[in-house]
């Protein structure tokens, strides 16, 4: 009896133990189940990947290739300086400048094209580099040196334009303060006079006699000259009027100096804004011409130097590779056509099961 007992435990089967049993028989029976899937539908799952991956990749591969042509230019720009460059080739100004020159060369598909993908400038450290992209090594090279001449010549036009606005307005203000210093001076000189021609007609007394143990100390002897001896406040205020008059007269050169500067500015700048094709090369040659009809000796040495500031902008506005070859852009037919049929795998399994999970008569109109 008690070993009937015993055994009675052991008689029952442990509900943990056929759990487990049930759920690994239920994952072989899932498992089978969907290679079984898989194996009924593997024409359409073959089928359905690869052919679309095939006519995919002899597409890509017979496609026309597209090329480029680099540039670099070592302009020595921080990346302020370069983020204002970059700003000025993608202007609105610029582009309509560049658009119109690829039309001028025949390529008005590519003008109307013209984005940072077509033409591509880009910062570098302290290079630029310039990018063109397009189908034909020809029309590469030809679109480049358009490309080219906008950037080294077309470009720093504007910068010239915007030094020569700001010079003027320079000039007009030194002008305005010499103007407006003018009447305090000429105000400041009347009234010296009068105090002069009162001091000289002052009698002299024993009293301005200073004796030879007395030390007068001053910091600023013109604020204080009254308390010195008559003689030489006369010699004080003479010494203030000739610093005075000698003031006027130099502000009066600095002004008309100025107003021939501004003039010169302005004349420079109507130039550039008659001719709307201007580039550094042809400005460059009209200073130079300004300079040997010049008459003026004080202008000529600004525009000598205006000219070398001029020549500096010319100087690294070019690659330092100067004819750089054209190669062919990898088109990547492998990687995107081996993309495209892994996309193309997956899609087709999922297809496989839910044409499993359909009504029999759906999945034979399928």
């Amino acid at each position: 009896m008690a070993d009937s007992q015993r055994d009675f435990p052991h008689s029952q089967p442990d509900p943990k133990n056929h759990q487990d049993k049930s759920s690994k028989s239920d994952d072989e029976i899932n498992l089978i189940d969907y290679f079984t899937v898989l194996w009924r539908r593997k024409y359409f799952i073959v089928l359905g990947t690869a052919l679309p991956t095939l006519v995919v990749g002899l597409v890509l591969f017979f496609l026309p290739g597209d090329y480029k042509v680099t540039y670099s230019y070592d302009l020595g720009l921080d990346e302020k300086d370069s983020k204002v460059m970059l700003d000025q080739f993608y202007g609105a100004e610029n582009g309509m400048m560049l658009a119109a020159k690829l039309k001028e060369a025949g390529f008005d598909e590519y003008a109307m094209a013209v984005s940072k993908a077509a033409i591509k400038l880009e910062a570098s450290g302290t290079f630029l580099l310039m990018t063109v992209a397009g189908s034909s090594p020809e029309d590469i090279k030809k679109i480049s040196s358009v490309a080219r001449d906008n950037f080294e010549e077309v470009l720093p036009m504007c910068s010239v334009k915007k030094e020569l606005g700001g010079a003027i307005a320079e000039f007009k203000t030194k002008i305005a303060d010499i103007e407006e210093n003018k009447f305090d001076l000429e105000l400041e000189l009347e009234k010296k006079k009068a105090v002069l021609a009162k001091l000289k007609n002052l009698e002299p007394e024993e009293s301005n006699k200073v004796s030879d143990n007395i030390i007068l100390q001053f910091e600023d002897v013109r604020q204080n000259s009254e308390y010195l001896p008559l003689s030489y406040q006369i010699r004080a205020t003479d010494a203030n009027i000739v610093n005075i008059e000698e003031t006027i007269f130099a502000n009066q050169k600095k002004c008309e100096y100025y107003n021939t500067l501004q003039s010169l500015n302005k004349r420079l700048l109507e130039e550039l804004s008659t001719d709307a094709a201007q580039t550094l090369s042809t400005f460059h040659s009209f200073l130079a011409n300004v300079l040997s009809g010049n008459e003026d000796v004080e202008a000529t040495g600004y525009l000598k130097a205006y000219i070398k500031r001029i020549e500096n902008v010319m100087a690294p506005t070019k690659p330092v590779v100067v004819k750089p070859g054209v190669y062919l852009v990898s088109k990547g037919a492998g990687r995107k056509t081996a993309t495209i049929g892994a996309v193309l795998l997956m899609v087709t399994i999922l297809a496989a099961f839910l044409l499993e999970n359909l009504p029999p008569k759906q999945v034979r109109a399928a």
